[in-house]
C-alpha cells in the first residue's frame, strides 16, 4: 500500500487495548482475536480516531516525536495496511 493511495483516507481502530507485555501492546478486536503490537505500529493504531487523515496523522506524528515528515509516509502506511489485514483499522467512510 501507497502512502499516496491512502493520504486523504480516514481510518477508525478497532479492538480494544487490554495491556502489554513488556515492549509491546495487546489488542483484541474480539475474545478469541488478540494482536501483539509493537510500540511504532500501536501509537499509530491509537491515532486512528476516525476524524483525522492519514496524512494529519503524519503530520501529527512527525510533529510530536521530531521525525521528518517524509521519512515517516511510508512506514506508516504500511503499518496501516497491516493493521487493515488482520481487522484492527476500518475505513471511515463519509456521511455525505
Amino acid at each position: 500500500m501507497e502512502y499516496d493511495e491512502i493520504k486523504d483516507k480516514v481510518y477508525v481502530k478497532r479492538g480494544q487495548s487490554i495491556g502489554s507485555t513488556g515492549e509491546s501492546f495487546v489488542v483484541a478486536v474480539d475474545e478469541e482475536s488478540l494482536y501483539e503490537l509493537s510500540p511504532a505500529a500501536y501509537y499509530v493504531w491509537e491515532q486512528m480516531n476516525g476524524e483525522r487523515t492519514v496524512a494529519q496523522i503524519v503530520e501529527k506524528i512527525s510533529s510530536e516525536l521530531n521525525i521528518d515528515y517524509e521519512e515517516l509516509k511510508q512506514p506508516v502506511a504500511l503499518v496501516i495496511e497491516k493493521l487493515l489485514e488482520v481487522g484492527l483499522l476500518a475505513e471511515q467512510y463519509s456521511n455525505y
